[in-house]
């Protein structure tokens, strides 16, 4: 069941606070597509605020950081799966924020 347009761009604080929310956007829309249109990605580099996000922001300039990418065919050595359990670590309050969000 489709609900409609929702905003797909979000934007949250360490402890889940939200900061921004974007402008609804058909489902379809890219994460980064959005966040670029309502001038997130385009702040948070200006203002070289290091953010993390999730992997649909993979090539976002600035101090964006992104999951690893699995090398196709292969997995992640020990250091890549430390480190993609860091930033979850660290995104895990914005994505409950998201969540509460979409009840």
């Amino acid at each position: 069941m489709s609900r409609g347009p929702s905003p797909s761009a979000r934007q949250c604080g360490e402890r889940g606070e939200l900061l921004f929310l974007g402008a609804a956007r058909p489902g379809s829309t890219h994460d980064l597509t959005a966040a670029r249109a309502d001038g997130i990605a385009q702040a948070v580099t200006d203002a070289d605020v290091e953010t993390t996000a999730d992997s649909g922001y993979q090539g976002a300039a600035g101090a964006v950081r992104t999951p690893i990418k699995r090398p196709k065919g292969q997995g992640h050595n020990g250091w890549e799966k430390q480190a993609n359990s860091a930033l979850a670590r660290l995104s895990a309050p914005a994505e409950r924020a998201f969540a509460e969000l979409g009840r």
